[in-house]
């Protein structure tokens, strides 16, 4: 759920009062019956791998975009086949700096641009799920009224499929990587399960968990490495062709 959708519901919860408690556990309590009702009767068919990739999508916010939507659906579906949610959605969106400076400021009290903001559906830590979000301009939610939104974005997250949504600075990643001269396409595919891992509750705020975190980093692109020859890997490519043969650095 985007940082906008998370508060619309924040301020809806707010306009409700105390009562959508209760709301909340009669509705999850009917959705959970009609849910088991239905599913004795007719199992869906498990999706085909094109329509999992289909459910990642992939949106700009930019008047040229540089990364290739179809690339990073197929890229990021490989990357959820090495997760516990295979078969989950999410969105991703790349923006300009302006953009997500916006949202760093006001979802993490931090200024200036960043290259990755994650925003997940549900994670089990309440800070992590809305870390200082207020309701414009009316300060931080309440401890009550977060559980009720992390109820509701569990709900969201078993009943959807829906891991959460990952925004990403095109402008700050593609300087990043001309500063460090790194190949782009490798760092996207490092932000890309960075972000995803994100979505599924791990942090690096502390130092232990970053270690957790990193691992599990390592862990999957090695695996991704493997799955692919070595030429393969070395030529990765999640950019427009337009732009490969104008930008020949972008591919170092």
């Amino acid at each position: 759920m985007s940082a906008k959708k998370s508060r619309q519901l924040v301020k809806l919860f707010q306009e409700l009062g105390t009562s959508i408690d209760q709301a909340l556990g009669k509705q999850s309590s009917k959705s959970s019956k009609k849910s088991l009702t239905s599913n004795e009767h007719k199992k869906p068919k498990p999706l085909t791998r094109e329509q999992l990739i289909d459910k990642i999508q992939v949106s700009d916010k930019l008047k040229h975009c540089i990364f290739h939507p179809r690339k990073i659906q197929e890229f990021t579906y490989d990357i959820l086949q090495h997760t516990s949610y295979p078969d989950y959605s999410l969105n991703i969106v790349f923006c300009g700096n302006k953009f997500i400076t916006k949202l760093n400021e006001k979802d993490r009290r931090k200024k200036g641009p960043t290259d990755i903001l994650s925003y997940p559906t549900y994670s089990p830590n309440l800070e992590h799920n809305f870390p200082l979000m207020d309701t414009d301009g009316n300060g931080p939610i309440s401890k009550e009224l977060a559980a009720v939104l992390a109820n509701e974005h569990k709900l969201i997250l078993e009943q959807e499929k829906y891991l959460g949504e990952i925004i990403i600075s095109q402008p700050y990643v593609v300087n990043h990587c001309k500063e460090k001269n790194i190949s782009l396409n490798h760092h996207m595919a490092l932000l890309l399960t960075h972000g995803v891992l994100h979505l599924m509750g791990y942090d690096h705020e502390a130092k232990k968990d970053y270690i957790v975190m990193k691992a599990k980093e390592d862990e999957i692109l090695a695996a991704l490495q493997k799955e692919r020859s070595p030429e393969e890997w070395a030529n990765l490519n999640l950019l427009k062709d337009d732009v490969v043969k104008e930008d020949t650095w972008l591919l170092n």
